[in-house]
């Protein structure tokens, strides 16, 4: 008696089965749209994770070649190079000096008159 209920369906009527078909079809298709775009991620991820890893090295051989070259090279003392090189320096420490212009009596005697003017101007007008 276990096994025939166990073995009974029941069937229910789905109104619209058309739709629902589509609905499930168009859902499962953004899916994989959905899970491919994320494989291509993850490869682009991949990628640029291995460029980095050689531009890490490629860093890491440039140190060494700059720090090989360094300890290769004959050291050298220039004092004319060291003369200018201070006077830059000298240059760049030292803050500009700002000169402020006064302005003079005749400026101001020309800008009074002018003022003048156009007060005659503006009467004339009225």
């Amino acid at each position: 008696m276990a096994d025939s209920k166990s073995k009974e369906v029941f069937y229910v009527n789905i109104n619209n089965s058309h739709d629902l078909r589509r609905t499930i079809l168009e859902t499962s298709k953004a899916v994989i749209e959905n899970l491919h775009s994320f494989e291509k991620f993850k490869s682009i991820r991949a990628e640029r994770i291995k460029a980095m890893e050689q531009l890490i090295i490629q860093f890491r051989e440039i140190n060494d070649i700059s720090s090989q070259m360094k300890i290769d090279m004959p050291k050298i003392k220039i004092p004319a190079f060291k003369k200018k090189l201070e006077a830059k320096v000298k240059k760049e420490i030292e803050p500009p000096k700002k000169e402020f212009k006064h302005e003079t009596d005749d400026e101001l005697k020309k800008l009074e008159a002018a003022i003048s003017q156009i007060e005659n101007r503006l009467q004339e007008i009225k």
